[in-house]
């Protein structure tokens, strides 16, 4: 697992300098860094537009109080 993780991560980069090398040639930096922010916006949303995520809730206990509720329901 570690191994395909770090080839999909470590084997991405010569791809994004080469992408980012055509596209330094082709625009100015002012656009090449408002592409930047557009591509780091879209790679995010996935997670964002998660069902997982929004069915998330904030609890003051950290998150214990399910965690409690598991342990009474087994005694």
């Amino acid at each position: 697992m570690n191994a395909s993780l770090r080839f999909l991560m470590w084997g991405s980069l010569p791809l994004g300098g080469v992408v980012g090398g055509l596209l330094g040639e082709a625009v100015t930096v002012h656009q090449l860094l408002w592409i930047a922010c557009l591509g780091t916006a879209a790679a995010n949303l996935p997670f964002v537009l998660a069902p997982a995520v929004r069915k998330l809730k904030i609890t003051d206990d950290g998150g214990r109080a399910d965690a409690d509720a598991k342990q009474d329901s087994r005694t």
